[in-house]
C-alpha cells in the first residue's frame, strides 16, 4: 500500500503523541502492521548509504515523509532503476531537464 507524504506525515506526527500502531491504523483505516512498515520505510531504502550525499534537499525529504527512493521515484513518473542510476556517482548518467522538472514539481524546490 502506497501512502501519499501527507499520509505519513500524519502518521508520524501520531506516533509522536504516543499513540499506538493500532490506534493509527484504526485511524488510518490499515493494519497496526502496515502503519509499523511505513512509518519505518520498510519498503525500500531512504538515507542510502550515499546515494543520496550530493542531493541534501531529497534526503531531507524522504526522511521527513518517510518515503523511500523506489517510491519517490515512482510518484515522480521516472522508472526506479533509472532514478537509481542518476543518483550513484559511479555512473554518468543524469537527470533530463523533463525528469528534473518532475522531481522539482513533487519537492516544490530545485533538487541541487
Amino acid at each position: 500500500m502506497s501512502y501519499e507524504p501527507v499520509k505519513r506525515l500524519m502518521m508520524k506526527q501520531m506516533r509522536n503523541k504516543g499513540m499506538s500502531y493500532q490506534e493509527i491504523g484504526d485511524r488510518m483505516n490499515c493494519s497496526r502492521q502496515n502503519v509499523h512498515q511505513i512509518l519505518r520505510g520498510s519498503s525500500g531504502t531512504y538515507r542510502s548509504s550515499g546515494l543520496l550525499e550530493q542531493y541534501p534537499v531529497l534526503r531531507q525529504y524522504l526522511y521527513t515523509y518517510g518515503i523511500c527512493i523506489k517510491d519517490f521515484a515512482e510518484q515522480c513518473s521516472i522508472r526506479p532503476n533509472r532514478f537509481y542510476q542518476c543518483l550513484s556517482s559511479k555512473s554518468k548518467t543524469e537527470f533530463t531537464e523533463k525528469e528534473k522538472l518532475k522531481i522539482k514539481n513533487r519537492l516544490g524546490t530545485e533538487l541541487s
